[in-house]
């Protein structure tokens, strides 16, 4: 049991953190073109920046550092306040 319980406890600690609730990655899919090349957002992709809490916009630029500058461009043209991370 002890040596069950140790075993969990090693795998917890291993995982990454859990993004924050409500953080829905594949709600950005609609930003995949501006987000991954560098194009203008479309309208979607705009609405669903703005519904994102700056806590799950800075999960995402942390978790996907080499698409930051892309993000942040994103973030300027839809209006959206770059998260302070």
């Amino acid at each position: 049991m002890t040596a069950m319980l140790i075993g969990e406890l090693e795998l917890t600690m291993a995982q990454p953190p859990p993004p924050p609730p409500g953080c829905n990655e594949r709600a950005l899919t609609p930003c995949g073109p501006a987000i991954l090349f560098g194009t203008a957002p479309s309208t979607e992709c705009c609405r669903i920046l703005r519904q994102q809490t700056p806590k799950c916009l800075c999960e995402y630029l942390r978790k996907y550092p080499g698409y930051a500058a892309n993000a942040r461009k994103a973030f300027r043209a839809c209006g959206v306040p770059e998260p302070r991370c």
